[in-house]
């Protein structure tokens, strides 16, 4: 089972990387309004690349909601510094 879901989400590739941008970015923005730079994001779940990070957000294997917690959290940590 598991080769299989990996040829789809390879076939899909660019378009999970595509859709994974739109998602992240729009959806963080203007939901909490946090200034953040992106090239951060694959680090804190563990991604090689911004890339790979897009593309596990368009396969729906990290949320939104999972990204806000994470965020939020660094942002929290950071101002209490």
């Amino acid at each position: 089972m598991t080769k299989i879901r990996q040829w789809f989400n390879n076939r899909r590739a660019a378009e999970n990387i595509e859709r994974g941008r739109q998602d992240a970015g729009i959806k963080i923005y203007a939901v909490l309004g946090i200034t953040t730079n992106a090239k951060c994001w694959p680090n804190l779940f563990s991604y090689p690349t911004l890339d790979d990070f897009y593309a596990a957000v368009g396969q729906c294997s990290v949320t939104s909601h999972q990204i806000v917690l994470k965020l939020a959290a660094q942002e929290q940590a950071a101002g209490s510094r």
